[in-house]
Order: C-alpha cells, then structure tokens, then sequence
C-alpha cells in the first residue's frame, strides 16, 4: 500500500542534506507547471511517469541490490524513497527518485547549487557525458572517524546512516541529476536519483544507470 513518507524518513532526509528537496520546491514554483493537470485532454503536455509505479525489479537489477522495497512518496511533486532489506551489522541502502516535467534553467540552478554544496562540505561533483543528456553529480561521504566511541560497543547499527560513533561504517551519498527528454514521447525532464549507503565500488556509474534507464524509458 502506498504512503507518504514516515516520519522516520523525514527525520532521515534532514540528516542526509540533498539538494533534491531544493530542486523540487524551485521546480513547482515555475508558474504553469502547477497547472498543466487542469488542461483538456487535447491540449495538455506529454507526461512524466509516476515514480510510484517504477519497476522495483529493474531498478534494483540497474543497482545491483538483491531487492528493493517501496517506502514511501512526497506530498508534493514527483518523488519516491526505496529501501533495500536491513542486514545485521550494516545500513540498509536508501534510494531517492524524483522525476518532473521543468525548464532547462531550473537543472542550470540546481547545478550551481551544487558545485556551492560540494565546496562548502568538501565533497565531489562534476559533469558526466553522455549523448542528448545533460547530467552532473554530487557525492558525499560521511566517516566515523572523529565522532567519539560508542556509548555501547557491539550494539547493533542504526537502520540508516550516517554513523554515530567511531568505527560504525561510512555513510556515502551518490547523486546524480539530468536533463533530457524522456522516451518515447517525451517531456523534458529533470531526473534526480540519490543512492545512499555504505561504500560500495562504481556507486556513481550504478547510479547514473538508473538515472538513463529512467530516460530511455527502461524502468517504468
């Protein structure tokens, strides 16, 4: 059964800073987009697909995890949370999907807004290449080193990170956001895909499969 987001997972996204939410709120506020919906059938723009309805299965394949399970979607705007299981002694891997229907100038400020974040917190960002695709990348990692040892030693991890003492693993957080038309009919849209989990190799490249297997109309 489809639900918004827990509070857990509010309290989760405020702990895991995105600029997601920050691109989302500058995309519903582009006036007419609100207002598409209250069109004819005749006149009204191609869509973009519900992320409630993207398949789990081939997502979870593009991001080689054994499974994903649906967590929840945003009250406003086009954007679902995932989860993989928890395992004993590690994180579970959070996955963030957001797909709406934008202005190319609203992909260029979310951009800028990035390279500001990956200055300000040390992390890295940069553009990736691919053909008819605009896209670039956020990633952070969060260490335990210097956070001060556990309170109780051997206790089991949280569900999510990031840590909460010393020698908990790594909270690695792999954005990735494009601008491009999505198949077959379009319309132009600003993908967003946000993977955070412990250190996994070729996280960006996993993440930038899903975010083009969303384009060209793979997971739906």
């Amino acid at each position: 059964m489809h639900r918004d987001l827990s509070p857990r997972l509010r309290r989760l996204r405020r702990c895991t800073p995105s600029v997601l939410c920050a691109v989302l709120a500058i995309a519903l506020a582009i006036p007419g987009l609100a207002m598409a919906s209250h069109k004819s059938p005749q006149n009204r723009p191609a869509s973009v697909p519900s992320c409630r309805h993207f398949s789990l299965a081939k997502m979870a394949q593009l991001l080689r995890v054994g499974s994903l399970e649906f967590e929840g979607s945003s009250p406003v705007g086009n954007a679902c949370t995932y989860r993989t299981p928890h395992v004993a002694e590690h994180y579970a891997d959070l996955l963030s999907v957001s797909v709406v229907a934008t202005p190319e100038s609203v992909f260029l400020r979310a951009e800028r807004r990035t390279k500001n974040t990956a200055a300000q917190e040390h992390a890295a960002s940069g553009t990736i290449n691919s053909r008819g695709v605009a896209a670039f990348y956020l990633i952070k990692d969060v260490a335990s080193q210097g956070l001060g040892a556990c309170r109780s030693p051997g206790a089991m991890l949280p569900e999510f990170g990031p840590p909460l003492c010393e020698g908990q693993p790594s909270w690695l957080t792999t954005e990735v956001y494009s601008y491009a038309t999505l198949r077959p009919r379009g319309p132009k849209a600003l993908v967003s895909v946000s993977l955070a989990a412990e250190p996994i190799t070729g996280s960006l490249a996993l993440v930038a499969a899903l975010s083009k297997g969303i384009i060209s109309g793979q997971v739906r």
